[in-house]
């Protein structure tokens, strides 16, 4: 299996999260920035794109098969969490990315 040095992020960013009735969850408005980095590189490239704003949003990922219901939380520091979304991107290449204000 290969894996992938340079991982494409997706992210999108002011927008905010919705239930439907159905169950479902999706992320509604907002831009999207396209950011390709080493995974383990993905924080100065978001500082880069955000700035210091960038501490007042949560962070959540996606791999492009997944629906926003299965998203995986992401903590602004390198833990397990951090691991896992640089596996999974070196794993498939791309990564969905959603930041949320937390003032919204």
């Amino acid at each position: 299996m290969s894996m992938f040095e340079i991982v494409t992020f997706n992210a999108s960013f002011g927008g905010y999260w919705v239930k439907k009735r159905t169950g479902d969850v999706g992320y509604i408005g907002g831009d999207v920035k396209t950011i390709e980095c080493k995974p383990e590189e993905l924080f100065t490239f978001l500082l880069d794109e955000f700035g210091e704003g960038l501490y007042m949003h949560r962070l959540w990922y996606t791999l492009p098969f997944e629906d926003h219901k299965d998203r995986k939380k992401l903590s602004h520091v390198r833990d397990a969490s951090f691991k896992e979304m640089c596996e999974a991107g070196q794993w498939k290449g791309v990564l969905n990315l959603f930041l949320h204000s937390r003032s919204s």
